[in-house]
C-alpha cells in the first residue's frame, strides 16, 4: 500500500515538473514555446470598447485606420485572444487558460491594442493579473475610462475624458496630465500617484500613500485612508479644508484665511473664498498640504 501511494505521489511530481518545462520552454530554447497573433477588426457602431484579459500586460496605442487591431506576444497558448462585436461594444476577451499555465515562470503576455484615434466612446479594462498602459503623443478624449486591476500597475497620461473609474487590488495607479470631469480611484495594497492633475477626485486607500499635484481643482475632493501618507500639492486654488487623521500629524503650508479649528490631528479652515472643498479621513499615515 505504502509503495502504491509512493508511486502515485511520484507520477504526481512528474506530470507537474513535465508540465512546468512545457510551459517554460522558451527559457530553455527561446522561440520553441513562444507564439504570437495578431488580429483586426473594423470597429462598426460600437461606442464601446471592452477588453478582458486573464494575465497579460495591455498596451493602447493609436492608428489612423478606422479598425481595432490586437498584437499578442507569448509562451504556449496564452496568446489565445477572440474579438466579438455588437451595436454597442467591441470586446476582446483572453480565454481561459491551460491547465499548465498555472506552472508558468516568469512574466505575463503581452497585449498591444490598437484603437482608431477618432474613438470617444468609453474604454473598459478588467485583468486578473498585468500592468495596463495608456498613454497618447497627442492629447486624447474618451467618455469614460474605466479600469479594474486584480495584481497590476496601472499608468495613463495625456488624456481627456468626462470621467475615469479606476480600481487596483494590487498595484500603483500613475496619471499624468490627465484631465477630468470625474474620477474615483481606489487601491487596496498600492499607491496612488496623480502629475499635473485637473479634475475632481474621489479616493480610497486601504494600504499606500497618495500623492497628488493639481493643474485645477474641480468641485471637490473626498479621500479615506486606512493606512499611508498623503501629499496634496493644490497650486494656487482658493480650498476649504476639512481633513483629520487618527494616528499620524497634518503639516500644512496653504496660507488659510481663516481657520475654525487646527492640531497635529486636525484642520479646518479656507483661503480666500473656500471654493474647493477638501475633505480627507485617515486612520494612520501623516498628511502634507502645500501649493
Amino acid at each position: 500500500m505504502r509503495r502504491l501511494a509512493g508511486l502515485i505521489l511520484v507520477l504526481i511530481g512528474l506530470v507537474i515538473l513535465t508540465g512546468s518545462l512545457f510551459a517554460n520552454v522558451n527559457q530553455y530554447a527561446p522561440g520553441l514555446g513562444s507564439s504570437t497573433k495578431h488580429l483586426e477588426e473594423t470597429l462598426q457602431e460600437a461606442d464601446s470598447i471592452q477588453i478582458h484579459a486573464l494575465s497579460s500586460d495591455v498596451t493602447i496605442k493609436t492608428h489612423d485606420k478606422d479598425t481595432v487591431s490586437i498584437e499578442t506576444s507569448a509562451r504556449n497558448k496564452d496568446s489565445d485572444v477572440e474579438i466579438s462585436q455588437d451595436n454597442n461594444a467591441l470586446t476582446i476577451t483572453q480565454p481561459k487558460q491551460h491547465w499548465f499555465s498555472f506552472f508558468t515562470l516568469g512574466k505575463n503576455s503581452n497585449w498591444v491594442v490598437t484603437i482608431p484615434e477618432t474613438f470617444k466612446g468609453r474604454l473598459s479594462i478588467k485583468a486578473g493579473s498585468g500592468d495596463f498602459r495608456l498613454e497618447n503623443e497627442q492629447e486624447k478624449r474618451y467618455k469614460s475610462i474605466q479600469t479594474n486591476i486584480a495584481s497590476g500597475d496601472t499608468y495613463i497620461a495625456n488624456m481627456k475624458t468626462e470621467e475615469i473609474d479606476l480600481s487596483a487590488k494590487s498595484g500603483d495607479l500613475t496619471l499624468n496630465d490627465v484631465q477630468t470631469d470625474k474620477a474615483a480611484v481606489e487601491t487596496i495594497s498600492g499607491n496612488i500617484n496623480m502629475n499635473d492633475y485637473s479634475g475632481p477626485l474621489k479616493a480610497n486607500v486601504t494600504s499606500g500613500n497618495i500623492n497628488v499635484q493639481w493643474k485645477e481643482i474641480k468641485n471637490e475632493v473626498r479621500m479615506n485612508v486606512t493606512s499611508g501618507d498623503v501629499d496634496l500639492q493644490v497650486g494656487e486654488e482658493d480650498v476649504r479644508l476639512d481633513v483629520s487623521v487618527v494616528s499620524g500629524d497634518i503639516r500644512n503650508n496653504v496660507a488659510l484665511d481663516t481657520i475654525e479649528q487646527s492640531g497635529n490631528r486636525s484642520l479646518k479652515g479656507k483661503k480666500g473664498a473656500g471654493d474647493v472643498l477638501i475633505h480627507l479621513e485617515s486612520v494612520s499615515g501623516n498628511l502634507y498640504i502645500k501649493e
